[in-house]
């Protein structure tokens, strides 16, 4: 049986007190800043491309450069070095930095092998090769780590029905696509970090009514992705960037308890040397 491992992307835009730089310089066209991916231009990031593409962030005085990742761009460590103004990170990320002695190495791993023992298991890094892996007729014990807008739909267009399972079924439940940004920046610039996260917050509602457009421009950024696979993950993320939460509250909108439940989880396993306050660690847009 193949089973696909999925991370729960909770698309977020809260600006992170972790990650300071200099002002960004004001430009005619609005406050320069950048935003650094940490994977290449796919749905996870449209409501990113749709505030671009809408003009979403021109409405909201500012000049937003977005910079595309991949397996070998550090965002997170690229806000915190003040190379750029902005990145996309996960929870888990935020908290670790936070801690001094953290190690950011195989969190999801040393859960599961402390919830489930994981006796006989062989994990391996994840790879170029891991889909090819996967998707291997010869191998029918390999189970993966995924997004579930994403791998489940290259393995079902290869003609492989994976058994999917979520990590946030077992507790662990870390928001997958928070925007961060230094806790200097954010002090010193709070008006643009406010105008930033309402302009992602409008993207995203526009991606959500008509993702087409962004999906239009990520397609030509992102060639190794065909078109309908860009609308068919569009649609599976949808209820997963539509929480209960957002719903109530607001796209973008996080709860101190999933952040406090986190840091408890991290501490436990080792991950911190200390509970990180969940209060220190984000602000709502």
């Amino acid at each position: 049986m193949r089973f696909l491992i999925c991370k729960i992307a909770a698309v977020v835009f809260a600006a992170c007190f972790i990650l300071c730089v200099a002002a960004p310089a004001l430009a005619e066209g609005g406050d320069k800043v950048r935003i650094q991916l940490n994977w290449f231009p796919e749905p996870e990031f449209g409501g990113i491309y749709a505030a671009e593409q809408a003009g979403i962030f021109k409405k909201h005085g500012l000049d937003v450069q977005i910079l595309k990742g991949g397996p070998s761009v550090p965002s997170t460590q690229m806000t915190a070095a003040g190379t750029v103004e902005f990145g996309v990170a996960a929870a888990d990320e935020v908290i670790t930095l936070r801690s001094k002695d953290a190690d950011i190495v195989a969190v999801y791993t040393k859960y599961f092998r402390k919830t489930y023992g994981m006796s006989g298991v062989k994990v391996a890094p994840y790879g170029s090769g891991a889909m090819a892996q996967f998707l291997d007729p010869a191998k029918n014990d390999v189970a993966m780590q995924c997004f579930v807008f994403s791998e489940p739909l290259t393995a079902r267009k290869q003609g492989i029905d994976p058994k999917v399972m979520l990590i946030a079924d077992t507790g662990f439940n870390p928001y997958t696509g928070v925007i961060i940004t230094r806790g200097d920046y954010l002090k010193k610039n709070p008006d643009v970090c406010k105008r930033f996260a309402l302009a992602l917050r409008e993207g995203w509602q526009a991606y959500l009514d008509n993702p087409e457009p962004a999906n239009d421009v990520m397609a030509k950024l992102n060639t190794a992705m065909d078109r309908k696979t860009f609308t068919d993950a569009a649609a599976a993320q949808k209820s997963l960037v539509e929480s209960a939460d957002t719903k109530k509250s607001g796209l973008g909108t996080m709860t101190m308890e999933r952040w406090k439940t986190l840091s408890d989880q991290l501490h436990d396993l080792g991950i911190v040397s200390e509970k990180i306050p969940a209060a220190a660690c984000f602000a709502n847009p």
